[in-house]
Parts: C-alpha cells; structure tokens; sequence
C-alpha cells in the first residue's frame, strides 16, 4: 500500500535525515499557521501523516481527519480528493477491512465525480489490495482499472506495484502463468529499490510455492541485498522469514534455523499474516531437529494469529499441520507404551515358565484341571478382544461422523458468510453508482444489517460449539465496526454482558436491533454536543427472562416530533421473533429495554 506524496520528494536515504528533519519542521509550521491558506495547511498535514503514520497511526489520523475539516471549510477539492483515501489506508494498515473499504469507496467515487483519475487509481490498488486480503474476487476489476489509468499516463512507478499487485493476486488464486507474466512486466519497468523490493518479494513467494525454490532462494536474496540501500527493516523482516522457509523445504535446517533467529531479532517488523507463515515455519523446523516443545510453542503462536486473518485456506493448511504434530507426539506415546505391554508379557512368560517347573511335581490330574483352566481363560480373553475390537470400530466409526458433520457445519456458517459478503460488495459497488445521498444511505444502512447478521455466522464458523455462542465476543466485533460518530470523534462503549451463551436465531435478532439503534445514535444523538460521545449496552438475566438494553448520553428526542422508520419497524419485528416487549423513552438519552423468554 502506498500514499502519494504531494509537496516535497521523499527522503530515501537515512544519510539525509538532518535535511528530512528541516522539510518537517516546515511542514509542521505551515500547518499549524492560521495566516496561511487552507488548501496549504491541509497539503502540509498531509504530508506530515505521510511521514509519521509507519511508527504513530493514531496521531496519523488525528492529523488527516484536521485535514478533512479544513478542506471541508475551504470547499477544497483536491484536499478532499485524498483525505478519505488516506483515512483508509490507515484503517487498513491496522486491519480494520471493513472500514478501509468504505473510505477506498467514498474516495473512489468522489475523485471519478471530480475528474482525479490518478488519485482514483491510487485508491483503486489500495482498495483491490483488502478485498483480495478477504478472498473476494472483485479484487481483480479493481487492479485492472487502476492499471488502466496509470498506463493511460504512462506513469511506470505507480505501475511497478500495481503490476506487484495483480500478480499476487493471480498467484493466491492458482493462476502461475497469469501471475509470470505481471511479475515480469513490473520487473521491466522498476527502476528503484523500493519497487525492486516488491517485485522480487512477489516472485520469490511466486517460486516457492511452484516449487522452485533455487529461483526462490535466488530472488529473496535479491530482497536481502535491497535493504543494503533502502535501510527498510520490514522488508528486511520479511526477507529473513522467507528464507526460513526456503531453506527449511530444503532441508537445510541449520541455515533455516539462522534466518529464523535473525527475522526473530527484529520480528516486529512482521505483518500480521507474515507472522502466521513465520511460525508456522519454525515450528516445522524444530519439530524436526526434535526440538518438540519448541515445536509446539511456535505452532500455537501460528494457531493465535490465524484469528486475525481471513483465509479459510490458511486456517485448513495450519490446522493440518498441527494435527500432524499431534499426531507425531501421539506415535512416540504410543510407541512407549508398546515398548512396556512387551515387558509385561514376557514378565508373564517367564513366570509362567517358573510355574510350569513348578507343577511338573503336580499329579495328572492337577495338570490336566490346569490345562482346562488356562483353556478357558484363553477362550474368555479371545472374546473379550473381540467384542472391544468391535466397540473401538464402532467408536471411530462414530467419531468420523461427528467430524464429517462438523465439517459439514462449518462448510455451511462459512458459505453463509461469503454469501453475505458478495451481496454486501454488490451492494457496495451499486452504491457507488448513486447521486442522491439519501439513497446511498439506504444502501449503506442495508450493507450494515447484512454485516450484521454475516459476524454471525463467522462465529458458529470458528466456535468449537454449533448450538450457541459467547455473546460477549460478538458485541465486540459489532461495536468495534462502529468506533466512530459522523464528525469524528470516538464513541466509548460500556459493554456489561453477563449471559454466557445465546442461539443463533437470538443472536442475529439482536445483532439487527443493536446495528440499527447504534447507527441511529452515530446519525442523530451526537450532534452539536460537546460531551464524550458514550453507548452503554447491557446483556443480562432477570426473572422475566433475557434483558437487552441500549442507553446513549444524546439529548433524546421530542416524542412528539418521533416517526416511525423501517429501522423501527425492523426492530419492531426482530422483538415480535423473540417473543419479547420492548420500551424506549428519552428522558435523559435515547434508552432502549428489551425483555424476552430465555
């Protein structure tokens, strides 16, 4: 991802941070300077967030949002042509998708209903960049417009990673041919080390995954020789966990093992997802130096930071791999215990010998009433075998139907999920058609119920239960999608959740109703006031069943002057499913009560 720079060429060397630091303080007192014009406050805000937003975000945004409300003071456009691009790019360095995607969008259609097409490719990348993140297939229109516009310029930087871009996609998606022939056109025209750095990342995970992985190891030396010049240490980071891997597929583990260490020194600089395929790799490494408690450490890291990402194919391909540990430390386990039923036996054997010396002085009959003995107590242990032969046949044959309808479930929750997914990119790409803003809310409102109701599902599809789920968790993911009111500033949540567990069907009924009064309160309760913006939402039981209740610290509103919307309505519906009555009133705040049968 990359964010244009606009009033001074970026400083590429550290040797020139004195000069670096000079065009900063410049920037910073044309910014803070009330004489000086809008339109130069915001292109200096601008680009101080440019500078700053790798090792400060949140002072980034800060920034970029004071930019925002003075182009929007100024009515300057070419400010408003970057800010909402830029605020996205920042939800999308933290991983927040869903909410980079909005912003991509808006800045998307205001720049095409402006005629800033450069700006509107930039936006274009960026915004294929997350949705191929998510595994949605629209990521490659996106790609494709952006490159038609850098090539319609002949601007080749820009191209360089559009070209990086589209080739990895092609790549995730199993098409090598399609993704060679991007690779090589971006290698063509890059004539930096920043554009270097992304083409030879992109064909050393290119190779390696086709199995060529002298071509691999070829090429992420090539990355480790760029950080001589660009002094990038993320690049650096990502280099050294590559070839982790590629020596570790080549077996050579002690070189693999010293590329671990060296990314582990500097390791912050890892990706989210980078530090999944990282420990993923070290875990296979010391497994087999049998190093098994190492082993098993980094595996459950690689298993912590699957929850961050959104690739089923990542998530199977970890799972597996940690199966096939355990599988492992069982063999060894079972190997153990074998080693001591075999002592135990001849144990047996030899003092069977003894007893056998024993009762050659026994009279005939003695040996013959011990023979018919041990006759029987072979015949009772031959069914015995039996019958637990055919009970541990049973058992498995059970357990691989309970795994096969696991699977089934989870198959289901999470084809539920991508359903709901498309529609909302559908939705998302036929409002970005529409004029009338009204409409667009409509369309955004509906984009919202659908997300909604999707969380849903992508919590039966990673909870180990299929029958309820952890409430607490999922208004979390739901209030955390909603950080902020239409001006701004950041609403705080009390969350009291004392239920522990809810059905699906609750569940999305009061997701529905939590999503409307949410965005009810972020549209209408937060204006014009000067306190902290604050939602308290409560969960808990009571002698009449389950209490819902949602409380904003807004004004209320004049039950005189209130109507009826199809939010209303629809959370009129959602209580009638519950079989609940609901209240609300605005005595101080808009407050809303729910109380249904548990």
């Amino acid at each position: 991802m990359r964010v244009r720079i606009y009033i001074v060429v970026v400083v590429l060397f550290c040797g020139l941070y004195s000069s670096g630091q000079s065009i900063m303080d410049e920037l910073k007192a044309i910014y803070v300077d009330e004489n000086q014009s809008d339109s130069a406050r915001v292109d200096a805000a601008i680009e101080i967030a440019n500078r700053i937003y790798y090792r400060d975000l949140d002072s980034a945004e800060a920034i970029v949002n004071q930019a925002k409300a003075l182009s929007l003071r100024s009515n300057y456009k070419y400010g408003l042509a970057r800010v909402d691009g830029f605020i996205g790019f920042i939800h999308h360095h933290r991983g927040e998708y869903p909410k980079a995607i909005k912003f991509y969008s808006k800045s998307i259609q205001y720049n095409l209903a402006n005629g800033f097409d450069v700006e509107r490719a930039m936006d274009l990348d960026n915004y294929g960049t997350v949705l191929s993140a998510l595994d949605d297939p629209m990521a490659e229109e996106a790609f494709k417009e952006s490159k038609a516009i850098y090539e319609s310029k002949n601007m080749e930087y820009d191209l360089v990673f559009v070209y990086s871009h589209l080739a990895n996609f092609y790549d995730k998606n199993g098409a090598t041919d399609s993704a060679l022939y991007y690779f090589r056109k971006a290698n063509r025209i890059c004539k930096d080390p920043r554009s270097s750095a992304s083409v030879n990342l992109g064909l050393s995970m290119l190779y390696s995954n086709i199995d060529l992985l002298d071509s691999s190891e070829y090429y992420a030396r090539k990355l480790i020789h760029v950080t001589d010049v660009t002094k990038d240490t993320t690049i650096l980071a990502r280099s050294f966990e590559l070839m982790a891997g590629i020596k570790y597929e080549k077996n050579e583990l002690d070189s693999a093992l010293y590329y671990g260490n060296s990314a582990f020194e500097i390791y912050d600089h890892l990706s989210v997802m980078a530090r999944d395929q990282f420990y993923r790799t070290m875990s296979k490494v010391h497994q087999k130096l049998g190093n098994h408690q190492e082993s098993y450490a980094m595996m459950d890291s690689a298993l912590y930071y699957l929850d961050v990402t959104y690739s089923k194919d990542l998530r199977e391909s970890a799972f597996r791999e940690a199966i096939h540990l355990e599988l492992s430390v069982e063999n060894i386990s079972d190997s153990l215990t074998y080693l001591a039923e075999s002592e135990r036996q001849e144990l047996q054997h030899i003092l069977a010998l003894e007893k056998e010396s024993q009762t050659r002085s026994v009279l005939t009959v003695g040996i013959v009433a011990l023979v018919v003995i041990s006759i029987i107590i072979f015949i009772g242990y031959r069914r015995t075998t039996r019958k637990n032969k055919i009970i541990l046949e049973q058992k498995e044959l059970v357990d691989q139907k309970n795994a096969e309808r696991e699977v089934l479930i989870r198959e289901i929750h999470h084809r539920v999920k991508n359903n709901f997914q498309i529609i909302c990119s559908v939705l998302r790409l036929q409002s970005g058609h529409v004029d009338d803003e009204k409409i667009a809310e409509v369309f955004e409102d509906a984009i919202n119920r659908i997300t909604s109701m999707a969380q849903v599902h992508d919590m039966f599809y990673k909870n180990d239960r299929f029958v309820d789920a952890d409430p607490k968790d999922y208004f979390k993911n739901l209030t955390r999608s909603y950080k902020y009111c239409q001006d701004g500033r950041e609403v705080n949540y009390n969350l009291n959740t004392e239920v522990d567990s809810l059905s699906m069907d609750s569940l999305i009924s009061l997701g529905l109703i939590s999503n409307e009064l949410i965005t009810n309160s972020l549209k209408h309760a937060f204006r014009n006031i000067e306190i902290k913006p604050t939602i308290d939402l409560s969960l808990v039981e009571s002698p009449n069943g389950i209490e819902f209740s949602f409380k904003d610290n807004g004004p209320g509103f004049d039950h005189g002057s209130f109507k009826v919307s199809f939010g209303m309505e629809l959370i009129k519906t959602m209580t009638e499913q519950l079989n609940g009555n609901s209240e609300i009133n605005s005595e101080s705040g808009m407050k809303f009560t729910l109380i249904y049968p548990n």
